[in-house]
Order: C-alpha cells, then sequence, then structure tokens
C-alpha cells in the first residue's frame, strides 16, 4: 500500500508541474499576441482618441515603448519560472542554478517594473483630461504585481539560501 501511496504521490507532482507550466505557457502566448496584435495600434487610437492633450504623440510613444519593455522582462521573467518549476521538477530546487534562476526573475520583476513607471505619464494624462482618477489606480496594478514578484522571489531566494547554508553545516 505505501508504494502506490507514493506513485500517487509522484504522479500528482508531476502532473502540478505540467500544469502550472501550461498555464505560464498560456500566458506566454496571451503576452505575445498583445504584442503583435494590440500595441502596434495602440498608439494610433490613443492619438485619435485624445487629440486635445498637448505632447500626446510623445506620449504615447513612451507608453508603447515602456509596455514593449514591460512585456520583454515578464516573458524572460515568465520562461524563468518554468525553469524553477523543471527544478523542482527534478528534485534539484536547492541548488545554486536555482538561485541563479532566482535572481534572475527578481532582476526581471524589477525592471518590468520600472518600465511600467515609464507608462504612468500616459495614464496620468489621459486619467486627468478624462476626469477619471480610477484610471490612475488601474494603471499602476501592473507595477504593484512586478513589485510583489520581486518581494516573494526574494523571500523565496532568502528560504532557498538558509536552507543550503544549513545543509553545508
Amino acid at each position: 500500500m505505501r508504494g502506490l501511496w507514493r506513485w500517487y504521490n509522484v504522479c500528482m507532482k508531476k502532473l502540478s508541474i505540467l500544469f502550472l507550466q501550461t498555464l505560464l505557457v498560456v500566458k506566454i502566448l496571451a503576452i505575445l499576441a498583445l504584442c503583435i496584435f494590440v500595441f502596434p495600434t495602440f498608439k494610433d487610437g490613443i492619438v485619435a482618441e485624445f487629440p486635445q492633450i498637448p505632447n500626446i504623440q510623445t506620449l504615447a510613444l513612451i507608453g508603447v515603448v515602456c509596455l514593449y519593455g514591460a512585456c520583454v522582462a515578464i516573458l524572460v521573467m515568465l520562461f524563468n519560472i518554468i525553469k524553477l518549476f523543471r527544478y523542482i521538477g527534478q528534485n534539484i530546487f536547492f541548488s545554486i542554478s536555482s538561485l541563479k534562476t532566482l535572481k534572475n526573475i527578481k532582476t526581471n520583476a524589477l525592471t518590468g517594473g520600472i518600465f511600467f513607471v515609464g507608462w504612468m505619464p500616459l495614464m496620468f494624462a489621459v486619467a486627468e483630461w478624462d476626469d477619471a482618477p480610477g484610471l490612475m489606480f488601474f494603471g499602476s496594478i501592473p507595477m504593484l504585481s512586478m513589485v510583489v514578484v520581486f518581494v516573494f522571489a526574494g523571500v523565496v531566494e532568502g528560504l532557498v539560501e538558509n536552507v543550503m547554508h544549513d545543509v553545508r553545516q
């Protein structure tokens, strides 16, 4: 009976990791679809919708460049998370390579957050002209989510370092 229970746990672990990796691949495909189909028309749509805002061309261009930069950072971060799941599946999560991957995740989260900060002047101009202060809140959600990922990756990195340090002693 113990052998059957162990086999069940191993299968569930592998299926859970496969399911999470599949969700990440779907998220990667959604981000790529945004980059290919939505963002190229975003600048022209903003300029056409809000021609009264001064410097809207420049703000829209900076906003689109920042969105592309954030998407690149997020895509690299998602690929690193897939690599981290692979380490978990191979039972080598507590290793130097997973620490490097966690540091890459932190770096990409910080980079994506900085790009989302660069997107905020466009959001501020549109919110001020349209008298919609809630737009600033919704514009800051991606930036705050990058902060959450950064902090979470830092906590996990610290835990992995502590476990590796305790194992060495």
